[in-house]
Order: C-alpha cells, then sequence, then structure tokens
C-alpha cells in the first residue's frame, strides 16, 4: 500500500465516528427521534430472532364479589411474544492506493476520509430511513420491515413477525381508504373529519396516536386546513429541525418531499407505545474489524454495519390512511 500507517487512521477515524452515525440515522427520522425520544429504542442483546413481547388479552381470572364467593383462580395465558429477523445493512468507505498517495499529508488524508465517512453516515442514514418505510421484501427480504410491514393498507392477511394477522384479529391495524370507506378523495375540505375519523378508531382511554406521519399530497391539505388556525409545534421536533404541527395531541410530521419514503396520499397514525427500534448491542453503526485490501486491487476498504429491525407489541394502535 502507499501508506502503510492508512489503515490505522482509517480504523480509528471510522470508530470514532460511528457512535455519531447512529445518533444521525435516529436523529434524521422523525419516526426514530420519537422512538428514541419515548426509550422505545431498545437494544437487542443478542439470539437468532428479536423478541418482542405483547400482551394479546386480558387476564380471566378477575371479576366483582361479595363476601364468601368463590374466586376464579384458573390461570390465564395473556403474554406472548412477536418474533423479528434481524436484518443487516451495510456502507463502504474506500480508497485508493493512488488516492493515498496523494494525500501523504495528514490534514489532507484526514479531509479526504471525512469526506468518505461523512458521505457513508448520509448513506446509511438514508437507508434505513428508507427501511422504517418498507415492507421489508427489498433485497430478497433483506431490508428491514417498516411501517408498509407493521402497519398495512391490507391488515387482515399475512403474517408480521410470526404472527397470522387473518387468524388472530387483535394483531391487526386499522386501515381506512379515503374514497373507499369515507365516500371521496381527501381534500383540504374534508381532511380533518377524514383524520377525525381514523384518529377516533385509535383511542383507549388516555392511550391514542401520538405522531402522524404525512407524505407532501396529505401534508398539503392539512396545512390548507389549518389556513385559519393557529398552528403548534412540538418543540422538540421544531428544534431537530422536522416540519410537523399538533393535531389533537399528536405531533404530524411531514415525510414526503425531497427523499422522503413515505407512501404517496397517505398518513400514518402511530401510537409510539407499541413501536420499537432495535438494533443490536455493538452493531448500531460499527466498523467490521481488519483491513481489507483485494489481492488484486491497489485499494483498501472498510465497512460501516448495522443490525437490527423494527418491531411492534401493539398492531391494534396503529393505523393509515390511504388514498
Amino acid at each position: 500500500m502507499a501508506n502503510p500507517n492508512y489503515g490505522s487512521i482509517a480504523t480509528t477515524t471510522i470508530e470514532s465516528r460511528t457512535r455519531a452515525i447512529a445518533d444521525n440515522v435516529t436523529n434524521n427520522n422523525a419516526l426514530l427521534f420519537r422512538l428514541k425520544d419515548k426509550s422505545r429504542k431498545k437494544v437487542v442483546s443478542g439470539g437468532t430472532k428479536i423478541l418482542q413481547e405483547l400482551q394479546y388479552a386480558t387476564n380471566s381470572s378477575s371479576g366483582w364479589y361479595s363476601g364468601y364467593d368463590t374466586l376464579t383462580t384458573a390461570p390465564t395465558d395473556v403474554l406472548s411474544a412477536a418474533e423479528f429477523a434481524i436484518k443487516e445493512a451495510y456502507v463502504l468507505v474506500t480508497i485508493s492506493g493512488l488516492e493515498m498517495a496523494q494525500n501523504m499529508g495528514k490534514e489532507q488524508m484526514m479531509d479526504l476520509l471525512d469526506s468518505r465517512i461523512s458521505n457513508a453516515e448520509s448513506t446509511i442514514a438514508n437507508l434505513i430511513a428508507t427501511g422504517t418505510y418498507s415492507d421489508g421484501t427489498a433485497s430478497g427480504g433483506k431490508q428491514i420491515g417498516g411501517l408498509q410491514y407493521l402497519v398495512p393498507a391490507s391488515p387482515a392477511t399475512g403474517t408480521v413477525g410470526g404472527i397470522n394477522r387473518a387468524t388472530y384479529a387483535y394483531w391487526r391495524n386499522q386501515a381506512k381508504g379515503a374514497t373507499a370507506d369515507y365516500g371521496a378523495a381527501k381534500s383540504a375540505a374534508n381532511i380533518l373529519r377524514y383524520y377525525g375519523k381514523m384518529f377516533n378508531t385509535l383511542v383507549r382511554g388516555s392511550d391514542h396516536p401520538d405522531l402522524m406521519v404525512a407524505d407532501s399530497n396529505d401534508y398539503g391539505l392539512l396545512t390548507d386546513a389549518f389556513t385559519d388556525r393557529q398552528i403548534i409545534q412540538d418543540t422538540k421536533l421544531a428544534e431537530a429541525g422536522f416540519v410537523s404541527l399538533k393535531y389533537r395531541g399528536a405531533d404530524v410530521v411531514l415525510d414526503g418531499g425531497i427523499g422522503g419514503a413515505c407512501p404517496a396520499n397517505t398518513t400514518y397514525f402511530l401510537n409510539s407505545s407499541y413501536l420499537f427500534y432495535r438494533p443490536m448491542a455493538g452493531r448500531d453503526m460499527y466498523t467490521l474489524d481488519g483491513d481489507r485490501s483485494a489481492y488484486n486491487q491497489d485499494a483498501m476498504v472498510k465497512i460501516i454495519g448495522w443490525k437490527g429491525n423494527m418491531t411492534m407489541s401493539g398492531a391494534q394502535f396503529q393505523g393509515i390512511l390511504s388514498a
């Protein structure tokens, strides 16, 4: 190699940046930002799959009694777990022998390396951000299962987390189509009414959606509907740079626009108490060990990796309003 010390510089620099990359991923995605803020970023310590515990029934050994009435003591099975595969993502940081030779000064090398790492940060952040909306089928099913997998438009079919939604109604999210279920396409005149109908189906006491993610079209209709009203933003989301407003206590965030992955004409109604971001311990952005030099190329490659998935413990509290 043109510079035998360059491998150690690349390794130590990338390793020192991986924590920052992990932070950048969560802080540049409204859903992951909310999950992290509500302590729903749960690290997976190990294992072959990610298990997400859930309550699927109430305890039937309960009720009212008087005096010496006999109490029901039969055990009730109320807990289960959904299981999710561990998914992996990566990005390469490469440099050729010629580039090393051309950047022999330390400052020049660090400038080049910083540029490459910054690009790697953006690349893997975009991979995961796109994955948070995916159905998990891209790249032959190797992509993480995002909202189109966890909160699909057809919630009564398929299997999510190993649980058959056709069999178990408690594992189905709410799904409505504006035209099919509410009678007309969305517009500024009806968007608040449609939002209200969907929101009401997801309320259980004080439990209700706290984050609504909309594409550019739906968000535009909402802002048009709010033209003559006071618009309030969540302080944390605003400080983090997200375009958002409040609806019935929930934050409505725009995730359309340039590079937005939210499906067109769609708003997700999410209760983040039942959604989780599950990176693996020591694998939430990490540098794969060792210098990787091709035997037939004058170049060096460093790999930044990530392992984990998104999970859910309560499908019935999530909703999707599509066209």
